[in-house]
């Protein structure tokens, strides 16, 4: 049993679809108990076994009693699920699924999955206590764990680095997907794909943006990515004065109501990521896989992913210079953008596949049903 407390598709969201799917193809039986939305909409048009439980997350609020009502709605929702279900295994894709699962965690073997840098330590803690195994899914993840766990909880984290579905990033057209998307008919795309959330730095890419375009009259700049929760509305509002304010209107469109952007990363010149504290960074992956180059901050997840100088390049900082530099080394080379974007997809499609993570999600499983107690 797969679980996620968020309904909305995001990257971890896309993770835990594209892992049940992988499981179900390799024989397993899978259920995802999520939120009723677009996570368990394309599970079921994928012929996944959904359940619908409460949406919940973690976050501090002036009214406990209201927290602790919700969080009690969904675990009774998921308690009474697995319970008709009757899983070997239960998967919690966050610490807030987690949260939501422990009261199962004596009647089925338990894992939790870890995939952000900030979150309650004391929730970790008690998650962590109770787990089978603690899954990180990147090296900057598992470091900050290993730093913040200690004794038997310590000794069941594990890395299962993310992976992701490549043909999912192969076949777009690119004179169609820039019709239907009312982009412009030729000329370099610089992209970023991100949500709408202030690490993200957006406005980062928009000084950049206005960098690169006074250089480059020729080059149009995108942005991908929803407000996915409805939290950040003065800063979308804040980022779309500051695009106006920089003269970007004619040149930058922007994207802010896709599930997926597969597409959209296969017409793009580059992708550009711009933040230094990314987990992981899934969206590189996902360019790379398309056979594009990357250019993101050496940092945390991105450090991991790319390659410098192979598959793309990594700047020191989240400085717009910075990044304009190695976005205009690669539009005055194009011969190398595409030898860096040859060489990501060979490195992703190594090292980064769906097919890679399920199989040692798979080990993950055995060793937590292998040390559940038997009563």
């Amino acid at each position: 049993m797969l679980v996620e407390t968020v309904s909305h598709l995001g990257g971890a969201q896309w993770s835990l679809f594209e892992n049940g799917l992988r499981l179900q193809k390799n024989g397993v039986t899978v259920v995802i108990a999520a939120p009723k939305g677009e996570l368990l909409s394309v599970a079921q048009e994928a012929g996944l076994a959904t359940v619908a439980i409460p949406f919940y997350r973690l976050r501090r609020s002036p009214f406990l009693w209201f927290s602790w009502l919700k969080q009690h709605r969904a675990a009774a929702k998921l308690n009474r699920a697995a319970n008709a279900f009757v899983p070997h295994v239960i998967h919690a894709n966050s610490l807030a699924a987690g949260s939501i699962a422990l009261g199962l965690a004596d009647k089925f073997p338990f894992v939790c999955h870890i995939r952000d840098l900030v979150f309650p330590f004391s929730i970790l803690r008690k998650v962590a206590k109770r787990s089978g195994r603690i899954v990180a899914c990147s090296k900057a993840v598992d470091s900050l764990l290993a730093e913040m766990l200690h004794g038997s909880p310590r000794s069941r984290l594990v890395r299962v680095i993310n992976g992701i579905d490549c043909e999912r990033f192969k076949g777009a057209v690119g004179a169609e997907v820039r019709r239907a998307r009312n982009l412009p008919e030729s000329g370099p795309l610089v992209v970023m794909a991100a949500h709408l959330v202030p690490w993200k730095r957006h406005n980062v890419f928009l000084d950049m943006a206005a960098i690169l375009a006074k250089i480059y009259p020729e080059v149009n700049f995108v942005i991908a990515g929803r407000d996915l929760l409805g939290e950040h509305a003065a800063y979308r509002r804040r980022l779309h004065e500051q695009a106006t304010n920089l003269g970007l209107e004619q040149r930058l469109f922007w994207f802010e109501n896709d599930t997926d952007i597969a597409d959209l990363l296969q017409v793009s010149t580059v992708l550009v990521h711009p933040t230094s504290d990314e987990p992981f960074g899934r969206v590189l992956c996902e360019a790379m896989a398309a056979s594009r180059p990357v250019v993101a901050v050496r940092n945390k997840g991105p450090a991991m992913i790319v390659d410098d100088k192979v598959t793309g390049i990594l700047v020191e900082k989240s400085d717009p210079g910075q990044l304009a530099g190695a976005v205009r080394q690669l539009l005055d080379n194009p011969q190398q953008a595409d030898d860096f974007g040859q060489a990501g997809y060979k490195r992703v499609s190594e090292l980064y596949t769906v097919e890679r993570s399920v199989r040692e999600l798979m080990e993950v499983y055995q060793g937590a049903i292998n040390e559940f107690p038997v009563s």
